[in-house]
């Protein structure tokens, strides 16, 4: 948070450097080549690949319709270009906050409706964008000192758990409410009975070319991975339209 208004309570600045510091892409550019263009291209492309299906996956975890987890993914990585320090690092959505953002509109009433979900997350993402660039102007980042390992480590594991109970719903094409773990797992075994069996059959087949395409790219060690889960995602999406599948 620190890095992003490094100085903007020093007297002595000018006002071309503090441009060049809340921008760090106008200090890169000066530097900038055909070589590093040609590696961003490479990493653009790839990084591309890789939040196509993750930003449609963390859409759902947070209850929205899919293309704004696209939206949200493209966003901050354009911003993070201007603002960030590092040139290594990809800035977007996680699994955590999506589902953090999906609990806290299904505890307002917001989840039965689509457009109003929407423009909860879009009311609660502003706010706390906000808030993010009040604590870094005041350089609060020291505050995450305070939590504790096992806090954090309670907090991811539990988190994970219900992640992974968010999506059986999904793989046996189930219309259940969210919860809790406990709720997720007797909601979906109380309706197991009404278990699409085409979104079970994608499903399988899904995960099992993920884990081949995975241990194939590994074993062969190959210097550019498959990119199986755009594959699938594209695959899935046909199959689905041209089956006609629900």
């Amino acid at each position: 948070a620190n890095s992003v208004f490094p100085s903007l309570c020093t007297c002595s600045t000018s006002p071309l450097q503090l441009l060049v510091q809340s921008f760090p892409i106008l200090e890169r550019l000066r530097t900038y080549s055909v070589g590093i263009m040609k590696s961003d291209l490479v990493a653009g492309i790839t990084i591309g690949v890789f939040v196509i299906p993750q930003g449609m996956a963390y859409a759902l975890l947070a209850g929205i319709p899919v293309q704004y987890g696209l939206y949200s993914s493209l966003t901050p990585s354009l911003v993070y270009t201007l603002l960030g320090t590092s040139r290594h690092m990809h800035i977007g959505p996680f699994a955590l906050v999506s589902l953090m953002v999906g609990d806290s509109i299904e505890e307002m009433g917001f989840g039965e409706d689509e457009d109003e979900a929407v423009a909860a997350a879009i009311a609660m993402s502003a706010i706390i964008g906000i808030m993010l660039v009040v604590m870094a102007i005041a350089r609060l980042g020291f505050i995450v000192t305070f939590l504790s390992d096992p806090v954090l480590e309670g907090f991811t594991v539990s988190a994970s758990l219900l992640i992974c109970s968010s999506q059986l719903k999904h793989i046996f094409g189930l219309q259940v409410k969210r919860g809790t773990f406990i709720e997720t797992i007797a909601l979906v075994c109380s309706n197991i009975h009404k278990t699409n069996v085409a979104a079970v059959v994608t499903s399988v087949i899904s995960m099992m070319l993920l884990v081949a395409a995975k241990t194939y790219s590994q074993r062969r060690n190959l210097a550019v991975p498959i990119p199986i889960e755009l594959i699938v995602v594209v695959l899935s999406t046909i199959i689905s339209g041209v089956a006609d599948l629900e």
